[in-house]
């Protein structure tokens, strides 16, 4: 049940839909030849740099901004209740921050969400500011990054480059599936 939000949220994020109008209604049957309308008709949804542009707050565990990469790093079944609101309901609380809504994730009691200070703690100081990778994916903004304890993998630090990440030194943290 917990899944069909999340689904939902995923057609929103990723759907770009568009038609157009078939050749097969514009033809002449006599002359078998194709009429051009006056005037095209195009239906366009929204694209996906609006919906990025324009996103929703994200909130999980009362954490606000938090950042999508970390979310994707949240296991479904470690999720105990999300709702949606519209800023009307929620602009006291987050403010403009909120305009184009909320989606607010509440975490199971046992889930420990880490931040990346706290992740990168165990290494060398100066080990610290090189480039992080997440799934062989480069951290662009370090900013509002939380991840599941239960999905990291491991944290290491790669001294050489690879066949998808061409640094020589960077941070490799991976996720468990």
């Amino acid at each position: 049940m917990k899944l069909i939000p999340l689904l939902f949220l995923f057609f929103i994020l990723a759907g770009n839909a568009s038609a157009q109008i078939s050749d097969a209604f514009n033809r002449d049957l006599e002359k078998n030849r194709v009429i051009k309308p006056e005037k095209s008709i195009r239906i366009c949804g929204p694209s996906r740099a609006g919906i990025i542009a324009n996103s929703p707050l994200y909130v999980v565990n009362d954490i606000e901004d938090f950042n999508l990469i970390g979310f994707s790093a949240i296991d479904p079944k470690d999720i105990e209740s999300m709702n949606v609101f519209k800023y009307a309901e929620v602009k006291d609380k987050y403010g403009d921050k909120a305009k184009n809504g909320v989606i607010a994730i509440k975490l199971k009691k046992n889930v420990k969400l880490l931040t990346l200070d706290k992740l990168l703690g165990k290494l060398k100081k100066r080990d610290r500011n090189l480039p992080i990778y997440i799934n062989s994916e480069k951290l662009i903004n370090r900013d509002g990054i939380y991840l599941s304890q239960a999905k990291i993998e491991s944290v290491k630090v790669a001294e050489k480059s690879s066949d998808k990440i061409k640094e020589e030194r960077y941070i490799n943290i991976l996720l468990k599936p």
